[in-house]
């Protein structure tokens, strides 16, 4: 089922069966975007934020709050300690 927001397609989240993340917090958040089959634009009004901040974040050219951390891990199904974990570091496992 897919839902239009502000003439963006949005898919729903759905959860995940086992979440082995890659690399970064960006690397992280951008394979699960992909995952679930966003866009950039459908992540991020779903999400609650600007394209060009998930762009960042996805880049690791900027860190999350707490807050947004929570609302990505929330959105995407996946366990905020996973995704926390990342932050700052170069690599999830």
């Amino acid at each position: 089922m897919t839902v239009l927001i502000n003439g963006v397609e949005y898919v729903p989240r759905q959860k995940l069966n086992s979440i082995k993340l890659p690399g970064t917090f960006g690397q992280a958040i951008r394979a699960l975007r992909k995952q679930q089959k966003l866009s950039l634009d459908a992540a991020a009004v779903a999400i609650g934020c600007s394209k060009s901040y998930l762009w960042a974040l996805e880049h690791d050219a900027s860190e999350p709050s707490l807050r947004m951390a929570r609302d990505i891990a929330n959105q995407y199904g996946a366990p905020l300690a996973t995704l926390a974990a990342c932050l700052g570091e170069k690599s999830c496992v």
